[in-house]
């Protein structure tokens, strides 16, 4: 099931949606099952440029998946620690409108924090908390 950020604009859900089924599409292709559940893809698009961030644990790891994901056409850059994968797309691409993530549990809570304290309180970030690729 589709899930957002409190204050989510609803002229939003479909293409959070849209992004979400992405996300996914891209974890469960390019990501290893051993690899799984230290990953997190959020993507947005761009002027129709699909863009994403893979976070994993290890910038390696991280780096490796964005590669796979560049190869198949995606602008993709890896990111690891405490540098989560939704917020450094929104510092990225100051453009974002919407984020879709491939986590089930959605944003982390110091995510959904630093959303709350965003200047415009941006709250598009969606997640689908039903369709986990777990083995």
């Amino acid at each position: 099931m589709l899930d957002w950020l409190p204050g989510a604009d609803p002229a939003t859900r479909a293409d959070g949606e849209r992004l979400v089924r992405r996300a996914l599409e891209l974890f469960e292709n390019y990501v290893t099952v051993p690899q799984r559940r230290r990953v997190t893809i959020a993507v947005c698009e761009i002027d129709g440029l699909e863009v994403a961030i893979v976070y994993h644990r290890n910038q390696k790891s991280a780096d490796r998946i964005a590669g796979k994901l560049r190869k198949a056409g995606v602008a993709a850059t890896g990111t690891s620690r405490h540098d989560h994968a939704e917020v450094v797309l929104f510092e990225n691409e100051p453009a974002v409108n919407v984020i879709g993530i491939s986590n089930i549990d959605g944003p982390c809570p110091a995510c959904e924090k630093y959303f709350g304290n965003t200047p415009a309180g941006f709250a598009n970030v969606y997640w689908d908390n039903d369709k986990w690729v777990y083995p």
